[in-house]
C-alpha cells in the first residue's frame, strides 16, 4: 500500500514538472513571438498611393449641436460666451460652419404642463429646454400654434445669444434647427416624452400645429438673429430626432418622441406641404432635413429598423424632393464591415441621396483627456467619410457639462464657484477634420498596401482648390513608417499626440512620412510648390 502511495506522488509529481516545464516553454515561446512582433511591426514600411481623378463625395462641411448647455452658458460673462464661440466655431478654434440649434418641447416649464414640479425622476434638470411658444394662450384650441404673437423670442435667450455670436464670429454655412420632440401640449402624455416606451407620442390632429410650430419658430429666429446680421446660411428645418427609440416610460432622461415608420412618412408628407406653402407666402427659403435616424445599423434583429422607414419615405412626394438623408453613428463606433453593408445599400436604395452624418458621441460614462479617446473619435469620422462616403459630420454636444463623453469642449461650474472650460483630445483630433477638409472638397481615392498586414494606419485623402489634404491615424504604440508618392516638394504637417496638440512643421517632401506612436496627422501639400 506504502509502495503504491510512493509510486503515485513519483508520477503526480513528474506530472507536475511535465506541466511546469510546458508553461515556461510557452512563456518563452509567446515572449519570442510578441518580440517578433514588435520587430516586424518597428520595420514594416506601408505604402500609400492617392489617386486624385477618382473622386467620391463633397465636403459640406463639419458641426456640433448647442443643446443643454447654450442656455445658460449665453448667460454667461461674454467673455465666457466669446471664449467658448472661439473654440468652436472661429478660425482659431475648430472652424465649424454646421450650427445645430435645439427647438424645445417646453420640459423647462413647470407651471403649465400639470406636473408641478416636472417630476420625471430620471428626467435630467440638465436636459430639460424651454419653448418660444407662449403656453398660456393654450385654452385648448391648436389653431394658436399657427399665430406669430403667440411666441416670445425674448424666452431662450442664452441660446439666441450664442446663436448670435457664432454667426459674427464664424462661417456658419448651415443652420439645422431640430426637434427632439412636439411640444408637450401637442402629445398624447401631456409631457416632452412618451407615457410609455414606444409611444407614438405626437397627436394625429397636431400634425398641423407642430408644423406651424416649427415654422413659426426657424422664422422669429431668422427675423431675430440673422437677417438683422444681413447673414447667409442655409436653414433646414429637422422635425424630428431618432424616431425608433423607446423615448418614454421609466429611465427616459431628455426630450424625445417615437414614431413608427407609417405615421412618421405621413407627418413628412404633412411638413413638406406646409413647408412649400410658408416659404411661398413668406419669402424665405427653408429647407428639410429628415431623418435623422439613430443608426444606420442592417443587421437582423436591429431596433432601427432603418429599411422600413426608407420604404415608408419612398411612397411620398416629399422623398423625391430632398436631397439629403441624416443618419447618426450610434452603434457603428469604427466597425468597418457595418459601414461597409450600408454603402450598399445607399448604392442601391437611396436614389443618390447625399448622406450626412448628424449626430455621435461615445456612450459612457467620463471626460478622457486620454489620446486614445481622441483618435477613437477620429476613426469615426474617417471611416464615416472613407465607407458611408458622408458630406457632413457632426458631433452632439458643443459642450458639455456632465462626466459623459459627449462634449467637444467641457465646462466645469459645478465643482467650482468660477465657469472653468477645458479641452480633450478628442476636441482636437476632430479639428483635424473640421479645420483641413475645407467646405468644396472632394474626398479621392487611396490605396493601403501593407505587406505584413499588421499596420495599424488608416487613411483619408481629398483635394481642393489650393492643394491635397492626407489625414492619418497612427493607433499602434509604436511609430509608423510610411512611404506616399506625391509630386509636391514641400509639405506641412499638423500632429497630435498624447504629447502635443496641432504641432504645425514644414518641410521638404521626399515621399516618407514618420508618423508618431497613437498620433494623428494631417498633411497638407500646396498646389502653389
Amino acid at each position: 500500500m506504502i509502495l503504491a502511495i510512493n509510486r503515485n506522488r513519483r508520477l503526480i509529481k513528474r506530472i507536475l514538472l511535465k506541466i511546469f516545464y510546458s508553461f515556461i516553454l510557452l512563456v518563452l515561446l509567446g515572449g519570442l513571438s510578441f518580440s517578433g512582433y514588435i520587430i516586424a511591426l518597428s520595420q514594416n514600411e506601408i505604402q500609400i498611393l492617392i489617386n486624385t481623378e477618382k473622386e467620391y463625395q463633397v465636403i459640406n462641411g463639419f458641426g456640433a449641436s448647442s443643446a443643454w448647455t447654450f442656455q445658460e452658458i449665453g448667460k454667461l460673462s461674454e467673455k465666457d460666451q466669446d471664449d467658448i464661440i472661439d473654440k468652436l466655431y472661429s478660425k482659431s478654434g475648430l472652424d465649424l460652419n454646421i450650427y445645430r440649434f435645439n427647438i424645445g418641447a417646453g420640459s423647462a416649464e413647470t407651471r403649465f404642463d400639470n406636473l408641478e414640479p416636472y417630476n420625471d425622476k430620471d428626467f435630467d434638470q440638465s436636459r430639460r429646454a424651454e419653448s418660444f411658444f407662449v403656453s398660456e394662450s393654450f385654452q385648448g384650441d391648436y389653431s394658436v400654434f399657427s399665430s406669430i404673437n403667440n411666441y416670445d423670442f425674448s424666452k431662450d435667450q442664452g441660446s439666441i445669444n450664442m446663436l448670435r455670436k457664432a454667426y459674427e464670429k464664424g462661417e456658419i454655412k448651415k443652420t439645422v434647427l431640430f426637434a427632439n420632440s412636439p411640444h408637450y401640449l401637442m402629445t398624447h402624455s401631456g409631457k416632452a416624452i412618451g407615457e410609455y416606451e414606444y409611444q407614438n407620442n405626437l397627436r394625429i390632429e397636431c400634425f398641423e400645429a407642430f408644423s406651424d410650430y416649427l415654422l413659426l419658430i426657424a422664422l422669429g429666429l431668422y427675423n431675430e438673429v440673422i437677417s438683422p446680421l444681413s447673414y447667409e446660411t442655409d436653414i433646414y428645418i429637422s422635425p424630428v430626432n431618432e424616431p425608433q427609440w423607446r423615448w418614454g416610460g421609466e429611465g427616459s432622461t431628455q426630450e424625445g418622441c417615437h414614431y413608427d415608420p407609417d405615421i412618421l412618412a405621413s407627418f413628412y408628407q404633412f411638413f413638406y406641404e406646409k413647408l412649400k406653402d410658408f416659404n411661398l407666402l413668406k419669402g424665405t427659403s427653408f429647407k428639410m432635413e429628415i431623418f435623422e435616424s439613430g443608426n444606420y445599423i442592417l443587421k437582423e434583429g436591429e431596433k432601427s429598423r432603418v429599411k422600413e422607414y426608407i420604404d415608408e419615405f419612398k411612397k411620398y412626394e416629399f422623398y423625391s424632393a430632398i436631397s439629403q438623408l441624416s443618419f447618426h453613428s450610434y452603434g457603428t463606433n469604427t466597425d468597418i464591415p457595418t459601414r461597409e453593408e450600408f454603402s450598399s445599400f445607399s448604392l442601391e436604395e437611396l436614389e443618390d441621396k447625399e448622406i450626412i452624418m448628424s449626430e455621435y458621441c461615445h456612450m459612457k460614462s467620463g471626460n478622457s483627456k486620454s489620446i486614445s479617446t481622441g483618435l477613437y473619435t477620429g476613426l469615426v469620422i474617417l471611416r464615416d467619410l472613407q465607407f458611408i462616403q458622408v458630406a457632413e459630420w457632426s458631433w452632439w454636444l458643443g459642450v458639455s457639462d456632465l462626466p459623459f463623453e459627449d462634449g467637444l469642449v467641457y465646462w466645469d461650474h459645478k465643482n467650482s464657484s468660477e465657469n472653468s472650460f477645458f479641452l480633450t483630445k478628442r476636441y482636437y483630433v476632430y479639428g483635424h477634420f473640421s479645420k483641413y477638409l475645407t467646405p468644396g472638397s472632394k474626398i479621392v481615392e487611396r490605396s493601403i498596401l501593407d505587406p505584413l498586414k499588421i499596420g495599424r494606419t488608416d487613411v483619408i485623402a481629398a483635394k481642393n482648390e489650393d492643394g491635397i489634404v492626407v489625414i492619418l491615424i497612427n493607433k499602434s504604440i509604436l511609430p509608423q513608417r510610411i512611404y506616399m508618392p506625391l509630386q509636391y516638394e514641400n509639405a506641412i504637417s499638423v500632429t497630435t499626440t498624447n504629447e502635443f496638440n496641432w504641432k504645425k512643421d514644414e518641410y521638404q517632401y521626399n515621399g516618407v512620412i514618420s508618423l508618431p506612436a497613437n498620433s494623428i496627422t494631417t498633411l497638407l501639400f500646396s498646389n502653389d510648390n
